[in-house]
C-alpha cells in the first residue's frame, strides 16, 4: 500500500509546475495599487506563515531562493515542491536539526541569495512568529521583509496551519511590507520577543490586505 507521504512526494512536483503555469500573480503595492507580480528578490529575509509557503513561492520561482523547512514529513513533500519551482532548501526547524538548518541558512545569505523562513512552523502555533527570524537576521545583518499571499480559489487543508493549495486558475495576491533592519548587538530576551510581537503583526497586515483583495476579486 502507498503511504500518503510518499504519494505527495511524487505528486507535489508536477502539480508545482502546473499551478505555476495556470495561476495568475498579482502583487498589492504600498498604495494598494495591483499590478502583474514581476518582484525581485534581493538578499534579505523573507519570512511568511507557514499556509502561504505554496503561494509566494509560486510567485517568485526561479529566482535562486533558499527556503528553511523542517525535517517533519510533510518537510519532504514541500521539500520537493519548492525545487522544482526553483529553490533551495536548508533542512531543520525549532524542533528538528534547527542549528544545522541555521548554519545553512547563514551561508546561503553570506553568499548573497534571497532566504525565506516560515517563522510560524514545522507545528504552530500557528500565525505565532518564533525567534529563527531575529537570530538569522543578528547573524547575517539582513534586512527582514514581511509578506504574505491569498487566492482567490484555494483549498485549504485540514492541518495545524490550514495550508492553502491554490486551484488551477486562481488569482494569487501578493504583499511586502517594507525591510526591517533590526540591532544584530542586542539579543536580549526582551528585544528577541519584542521583535517577535511585531512580526507577528506585520505580517498579520499584510496577509489582511491580500485577503481582502482575494475576497472582492
Amino acid at each position: 500500500m502507498i503511504r500518503r507521504e510518499a504519494l505527495g512526494q511524487h505528486v507535489a512536483p508536477p502539480v508545482a509546475r502546473l499551478l505555476a503555469r495556470s495561476c495568475r500573480i498579482r502583487e498589492i503595492l504600498s498604495d494598494g495599487t495591483v499590478v502583474r507580480h514581476k518582484r525581485t528578490l534581493g538578499n534579505e529575509i523573507y519570512i511568511l506563515w507557514h499556509s502561504t509557503l505554496l503561494l509566494l513561492g509560486l510567485a517568485n520561482r526561479d529566482q535562486g531562493g533558499v527556503i528553511l523547512i523542517s525535517r517533519h514529513r510533510d518537510g519532504e513533500i514541500l521539500t520537493r515542491a519548492m525545487t522544482r519551482l526553483g529553490y533551495g532548501t536548508a533542512r531543520g526547524s525549532s524542533t528538528r536539526g534547527g542549528p544545522v538548518g541555521l548554519r545553512e541558512m547563514i551561508r546561503a545569505g553570506q553568499a548573497g541569495r534571497p532566504l525565506g523562513m516560515t517563522p510560524d512552523g514545522p507545528t504552530g502555533p500557528p500565525r505565532e512568529c518564533k525567534p529563527g527570524p531575529v537570530y538569522l537576521a543578528a547573524e547575517t545583518g539582513l534586512m527582514i521583509v514581511p509578506c504574505a499571499a491569498a487566492a482567490t480559489r484555494s483549498k485549504r487543508f485540514d492541518s495545524w496551519d490550514r495550508f492553502v493549495l491554490p486551484l488551477p486558475g486562481a488569482t494569487i495576491y501578493c504583499s511586502y511590507g517594507e525591510p526591517v533592519s533590526l540591532d544584530p548587538l542586542d539579543r536580549s530576551v526582551d528585544h528577541v520577543a519584542g521583535w517577535q510581537a511585531e512580526l507577528t503583526r506585520q505580517i498579520d497586515a499584510q496577509l489582511a490586505r491580500c485577503e481582502a483583495m482575494a475576497a472582492q476579486s
